[in-house]
């Protein structure tokens, strides 16, 4: 589940991305490129899981921390958005300096 949470809003993001030119000060792209970067480690973590390599690191941190994969996926998401608003931040501060 978790997988699939990260999917459904990377692919969510991207195309937000592409189909509104708009929205091109949020740098939506950025937040797109950091949600598919979670979800390629998420899976390359799940497939060494699944080939019976010692257990996967992302599953031994979050052992116990949450009962519902939703829940998970959901907050993992959290540090991305996180780091996609300090990204705008900054950018935009040296964008306004100049």
């Amino acid at each position: 589940m978790l997988l699939i949470v990260i999917l459904i809003i990377a692919a969510i993001v991207t195309a937000i991305h592409f189909l509104f030119a708009n929205l091109r000060p949020y740098r939506l792209g950025t937040l797109a490129l950091m949600l598919w970067g979670a979800f390629v480690v998420l899976l390359f973590d799940h497939i060494l899981t699944n080939l019976d390599v010692e257990n996967g690191v992302l599953n031994s941190m979050i052992a116990g921390l949450a009962e519902e994969n939703l829940v998970v996926g959901v907050g993992a998401t959290i540090p991305i958005i996180i780091a996609w608003i300090t990204a705008m931040v900054i950018t935009n501060r040296f964008n306004n300096t100049t």
